[in-house]
């Protein structure tokens, strides 16, 4: 679980990333990203549309989260992490997928980012 501090709760600040952030889109998910003066944050967006049970929501976010904490780990991602603001946003299901394809995923996302925007602090 993400500290209170850096979980993406603010309306306005999902808002703004959603109008002035960067996209990065993937077959699962997108990224969203936006530099931030202050200490980056996390938020974590499935709509209804893509899974009407709240249950199938949460469980969708739970597991996309554990992949991120995983990524938290690693040296190259984290410091990227800790001073972007990101919102993740799932397109669909992801119940038939193991934890190795998320976690594959979320990587190439993270590669795909890399390759666009050569000064992020991910090179």
């Amino acid at each position: 679980m993400f500290k209170r501090e850096q979980r993406l709760t603010d309306k306005r600040l999902f808002a703004t990333l959603f109008r002035r952030g960067t996209w990065v889109r993937g077959r699962i998910m997108s990224f969203i990203l936006m530099s931030t003066p202050h200490r980056g944050k996390i938020g974590f967006v499935i709509t209804k549309k893509v899974a009407k049970s709240a249950v199938v929501r949460n469980r969708t976010k739970r597991r996309i989260r554990a992949t991120f904490i995983d990524m938290l780990k690693l040296p190259e991602y984290k410091e990227f992490l800790l001073d972007t603001t990101v919102a993740v946003m799932i397109h669909r299901t992801i119940d038939e997928l193991s934890y190795e394809q998320l976690k594959s995923e979320t990587v190439h996302l993270f590669e795909k980012l890399k390759k666009a925007d050569p000064k992020s602090k991910l090179s």
